[in-house]
Parts: structure tokens; C-alpha cells; sequence
């Protein structure tokens, strides 16, 4: 008598390991994305936060005012405020280095209450230190939009207070 052995998987079988394991790739799906969305705002904020220290320590070493200028909703100077105005003049003051957080698909912005409309809380969109290393109180709000569904994920918040 000849025995014949049936090896392998039915067909029902396989329809239901590929379905298990399409939730199981889903859910890891979307977790990794938010995992990647808040590590870039993160990420921006912690670059941000040193080139606000920076500007601190270099209107010190300077004995001048340094600045950051935030605008466009996504672009930041850092420059040195040659004529002492508060404000960055083109051609007058000396830029140091342009940051653009769209490098980081983060843009200025936040929709809490207390937060301005373009994510920006200082006077005229611009951070100033004197050269005593002190600055005007001010916030960024940094915000990662997700344009394909209008959705907006997370808001983080830089605040200087000195």
C-alpha cells in the first residue's frame, strides 16, 4: 500500500497568515510615521535651541546685538545688528547663516490658544540678544503638517525668557 502524504498549506491557510500579517505591518506603519514626525520636530527644536545659545554667546564675545529672524513660516537668520536697530537691514547688518526647517517638513505655526497665528511670539518676528547675553521674552511654535491630509500632528514649543 502506497501511503501519500500531503505537505504543505491549504489555500484558506495562507489567505489567513497574509492577513495577519497585513494588520501587523499596518499598525507598525502608522507608529513608525509618527515616531519620524515627532523626531523631526524634535530634532528641529534641539538645532534651534542651539543656535539660539549661539546667538547669546556671540552677542556676548561681540558686545553686540545678535538677532534670529523668523519668516515665511519657515526660514530663520541668524545676523549681527550692525546698525543697533532691533531690526535686520539688508545690505546693513552681517548675516551669519540662513536655516530652512522645511529641511525638517516643519513649519512655523501653531493653533493652541494662547499661540500667535504665525508661530512666532516675539516683537516683529525677530529674537534679539544685547550684548549682556539678555533678550525680550519670546516663543517659536514648530509645527509638522501633513499636507496630503491637511492634518496636523504636533506642535512643539521653544520659549525664551531671560
Amino acid at each position: 500500500m502506497i501511503k501519500i502524504l500531503n505537505r504543505g498549506f491549504t489555500l484558506l491557510e495562507v489567505m489567513v497568515a497574509i492577513g495577519i500579517l497585513s494588520i501587523i505591518v499596518g499598525l507598525g506603519y502608522f507608529s513608525l510615521r509618527n515616531t519620524i514626525i515627532n523626531f523631526r520636530i524634535k530634532s528641529l527644536a534641539t538645532r534651534l535651541k542651539s543656535e539660539l545659545r549661539l546667538a547669546k554667546l556671540l552677542s556676548i564675545s561681540r558686545t553686540q546685538r545678535v538677532g534670529m529672524l523668523f519668516s515665511g513660516g519657515h526660514l530663520v537668520s541668524v545676523f549681527i545688528d550692525v546698525d543697533n536697530d532691533e531690526a535686520y537691514t539688508n545690505g546693513v547688518d552681517t548675516k551669519i547663516k540662513d536655516i530652512d526647517t522645511l529641511d525638517y517638513d516643519v513649519r512655523f505655526g501653531s493653533y493652541g490658544a494662547d499661540a500667535p497665528d504665525d508661530g512666532i511670539s516675539f516683537t516683529s518676528d525677530i529674537a534679539i540678544f544685547r550684548p549682556t547675553g539678555f533678550a525680550k521674552p519670546g516663543s517659536i511654535y514648530l509645527q509638522y503638517k501633513d499636507t496630503t491630509k491637511a492634518r496636523n500632528y504636533k506642535t512643539y514649543r521653544i520659549t525664551v525668557n531671560i
